[in-house]
């Protein structure tokens, strides 16, 4: 899905998710044009699509996104929103980060 700015036609980024891995988690990923970093649309999008998935689409096992080692803003926004490190592959550069259903709070 793409991003805008609320009654506009400025495209900010993308926020994907619907991708069930064998584990059963509901994979989501997100990027945003370098000139809306550190905004907080991170942040805002993010627990958005997580509420989106749990109260809506009703996911049964949990959330999780693989996020690059270096991408600490994205690491910072996935911890705020309430997901954890699970693996850290410093091989192939990245993270796993999961938020179980029970672990769901909704604020």
């Amino acid at each position: 899905m793409l991003c805008f700015f609320k009654n506009s036609n400025i495209c900010i980024g993308y926020l994907k998710c619907g991708d069930i891995n064998e584990d059963g988690y509901d994979k989501i990923d997100y990027k945003f044009s370098p000139e809306y970093w550190g905004k907080g649309y991170g942040y805002e999008l993010v627990s958005g699509m997580i509420k989106y998935l749990y109260e809506v689409v009703k996911v049964e096992t949990g959330i999780e996104t693989s996020l690059n080692v270096l991408n600490i803003a994205s690491i910072k926004v996935s911890e705020k929103c309430g997901l954890k490190l699970i693996e850290k592959e410093t091989m192939n550069e990245y993270i796993l980060m999961r938020m179980n259903k029970k672990d769901y709070v909704n604020n």
